[in-house]
């Protein structure tokens, strides 16, 4: 199929130029060469149309039968230009509907990458979560487990009031375990010191009990040696 052929004023010209009394092989291609072509401007203003009323005057003087009817060729006239407007409108809407799918497809691409960016950054967060979580748990553990022993600590000192611990206890505080832990610290602090004093205090005993002993097995063999001389 020929560029002609494909027109869209090719179907309405090689109708009505032979109601007109032209041969459209020979002259529909002045008038497919006007508007909606390449050369033309493209734009349906009076610069195309000028060269469209040349192309027309040609025809009428060409016309065995309407050359003198006016009105045939302003219809024609007409026609060529409304069928012009609605081409053009068509290849304007195409034109966009291409635009706005690049732009949808383009919109697309930047949605599905910030839904990436956004589904690994929910990662990164459950993991960083699970870390905190986890550290959180091993922390509460040894909390527990200081206030569980403190707790147990303040019942025995109630046992001695009858096992009745005072009414204005309250609940056990972080303040409150942080003095346990304090006095812990310290008691110990002071159970090895006296354990190291108790072994010295030892020691010396021991070294006074040994010399005593070593001194009263001497002066009894010095008695003993005495009384055996006196026999003699």
């Amino acid at each position: 199929m020929s560029d002609e052929e494909d027109h869209f004023l090719s179907p309405y010209l090689s109708k009505r130029l032979p109601e007109l009394g032209l041969d459209y092989e020979t002259y529909g291609p002045y008038c497919l060469g006007t508007v909606g072509s390449e050369s033309s401007n493209g734009s349906g203003d009076d610069e195309d149309y000028e060269e469209l009323d040349g192309i027309l005057e040609l025809l009428q003087s060409s016309s065995e039968t309407h050359s003198d009817d006016e009105a045939a060729w302003t219809d024609l006239r007409a026609e060529i230009i409304r069928l012009t407007a609605e081409s053009r409108n068509a290849a304007n809407v195409k034109k966009s509907e291409e635009v706005r799918k690049v732009r949808e497809a383009e919109e697309e691409k930047i949605r599905q990458a910030r839904a990436e960016a956004e589904a690994y950054e929910k990662i990164l967060e459950e993991k960083k979560a699970h870390m905190d979580t986890a550290e959180d748990t091993e922390k509460k553990k040894a909390r527990d487990a200081l206030l569980n022993r403190f707790a147990y600590e303040k019942e025995d000192d109630g046992a001695g009031d009858g096992g009745k611990k005072d009414v204005d206890d309250g609940p056990v505080s972080n303040k409150d375990v942080a003095a346990q832990a304090q006095r812990e610290h310290v008691q110990k602090v002071r159970d090895e010191s006296s354990k190291g004093q108790e072994s010295k205090v030892e020691a010396r005993q021991k070294n006074k009990e040994a010399m005593k002993l070593k001194a009263d097995k001497k002066e009894e063999r010095r008695k003993k040696a005495t009384k055996g001389e006196r026999k003699r």
